[in-house]
């Protein structure tokens, strides 16, 4: 790999927020819904699981991180611990992946704009994120980076206060049973 061609431009702060960004994104407000569909109530337990399981995979690509200290990430992995292949491999796996959550987020777009805006074309509205967004890589990645740093605080700002207003209506009763047997309802938001 040239060490010219791939330079570091985000800083520790960049980073988790683009982190932040892709966990937000399709996790959750688009993964969190179905879980709720299939989980239920059990759904918090689930994403307790969840956390756990992201954190062990956190720590394990932070001390690859701190290992290899060069752009390329999983690629850069694969290549230098196992073989050029398998860095080849992970660093197109890793594209795959983000092109798959990006599309998952623009379909979850999609959907929400149809259910707020039902006269609003929504796929023109999600393949226009799409571009705009592609667009915004296309800058360069400090731009991008303080962009997707914008768009993340404004979406955690936004999830605290829509959890804080929350609060005060938690009903205890909807999580029992915890874990239901027979058919599934249809878990819809009511108001």
């Amino acid at each position: 790999m040239n060490a010219e061609r791939l330079r570091r431009e985000l800083g520790l702060v960049g980073a988790v927020a683009v982190g932040l960004g892709a966990i937000v994104g399709a996790g959750l407000f688009v993964v969190v819904g179905v879980g709720a569909g299939i989980a239920g109530p059990a759904l918090l337990a689930g994403l307790a699981l969840a956390a756990v399981v992201a954190s062990f995979n956190a720590l394990s690509s932070a001390q690859l991180a701190a290992r290899f200290p060069t752009s390329g990430g999983a690629y850069e992995f694969g290549y230098a611990l196992i073989h050029p292949w398998a860095g080849f491999a992970a660093g197109w796996l890793f594209v795959l992946s983000k092109v798959t959550a990006g599309g998952t987020v623009a379909l979850g777009l999609e959907a929400y704009v149809n259910t707020v805006w039902p006269s609003v074309p929504a796929a023109a509205v999600a393949a226009g994120a799409v571009i705009a967004l592609t667009g915004a890589n296309l800058m360069g990645i400090k731009k991008a980076g303080r962009l997707n740093l914008v768009i993340v605080s404004i979406t955690l700002l936004s999830l605290v206060a829509f959890v804080l207003s929350g609060l005060g209506r938690v009903e205890l009763a909807r999580f029992e049973p915890l874990h239901r047997t027979g058919p599934r309802p249809s878990w819809r938001c009511r108001p």
